[in-house]
């Protein structure tokens, strides 16, 4: 009977013991988890209160040894850290974690397996997915103490002891995604990841002036659209990848531009001005000198024409000849263009 009762206390013991580790390293997965949602560990209290949050915990983890809530320390004296369920954790000034507990937790990282355990072991596996149905690979699963990424068949398979865990999955691009699993048995898990969406603002602009673009085409990002009199387009709901969007405006040379969407931005997009043809024929306006408002001046040949390629857009023209009235016009040269007009003689006053 006395061999008995000490096999039943040593048994009871080892239940304890992996229970507790099983429940720390748990623990410690709410923390990794937290880390990779905001970049770095929780604090003691802040790691507290995940114990009670529904998005990390459905239930409040247990410590065995007290059967009351587990509870993280910052207590190093030596009666605390002498009682069985001890679990010191502390943010060092380095950002790392430093964690003591009695009795020690020892996971065998190899195996995923706690040491010494005496409660059943089983396989969750992960497949990962995203919200078209296509697998995710490279997708960090935190379980149980543990990080591991998904393959390229999106899986990740983690063995555990029996008990109840706290995971999350992580992935850029997506939306982090936290669960919890009561481990009884071999168990398949499947997680949908939903892309992460952000807002784009774009602005179409003339390459030369940085004047706004209005009714500029914008596409292959988002729903897409045309920019407003300000050549302003405000995306939203944009899927966070990589887009090569092209933009279109009358007069302009089409445009490609490469953008990353990882957060809410703008993006400047100029325009170069497309060449457009301004052709003149002008009725008696042989060797007549033709001045444009950038500057430019051409002359017009024996029949009264000539053409000249200029950057598209709008002009305003003087035709000038001696003996001839001078004409003069304006030209919204947003693709080829011909400008007729008749040049009159002027008429001499008699003596």
């Amino acid at each position: 009977l006395s061999v008995g009762v000490l096999q039943y206390n040593s048994s009871i013991e080892n239940s304890k013991r992996v229970a507790f580790q099983s429940t720390v390293l748990n623990a410690l997965s709410a923390a990794e988890s937290y880390r990779q949602k905001y970049g770095e560990y929780p604090s003691t209290a802040t790691l507290n209160l995940l114990f009670n949050d529904t998005a990390y915990f459905t239930t409040k983890p247990i410590n065995p040894y007290t059967s009351q809530p587990l509870q993280a320390t910052t207590d190093q004296s030596p009666e605390t850290s002498s009682k069985l369920g001890y679990f010191y954790y502390n943010v060092k000034p380095d950002g790392s974690i430093e964690v003591i507990t009695n009795p020690v937790v020892d996971i065998n990282l190899a195996s995923g397996s706690l040491a010494g355990g005496s409660l059943p072991s089983y396989t969750v596996t992960f497949t990962v997915k995203n919200t078209s149905g296509s697998v995710i690979s490279g997708a960090q699963v935190t379980i149980g103490g543990r990080t591991v990424s998904t393959n390229t068949s999106g899986t990740a398979s983690v063995t555990l002891p029996q008990s109840s865990y706290f995971y999350s999955v992580n992935k850029d691009g997506y939306n982090f995604y936290t669960g919890n699993i009561n481990l009884t048995g071999d168990t398949p898990v499947t997680v949908t990841l939903s892309p992460k969406t952000y807002t784009v603002t774009i602005f179409v602009m003339d390459a030369n002036t940085g004047n706004p673009i209005s009714g500029a085409k914008v596409s292959d990002i988002g729903n897409g659209g045309t920019t407003d009199p300000n050549g302003k387009l405000t995306l939203t709901n944009v899927t966070a990848q990589s887009y090569t969007v092209q933009v279109s405006a009358v007069g302009y040379k089409n445009s490609s531009k490469a953008i990353t969407v990882n957060n809410n931005q703008q993006v400047n997009i100029p325009l170069s001005r497309a060449s457009c043809t301004i052709t003149f024929d002008i009725t008696n306006g042989a060797g007549a000198l033709v001045q444009l408002s950038d500057g430019s001046t051409v002359n017009l040949n024996s029949s009264g024409g000539r053409s000249v390629s200029k950057p598209c857009g709008e002009y305003s023209y003087t035709i000038s000849k001696d003996g001839y009235s001078a004409l003069s016009g304006g030209i919204d040269a947003s693709s080829d263009i011909l400008i007729q007009g008749i040049m009159t003689k002027i008429r001499q006053k008699k003596e």
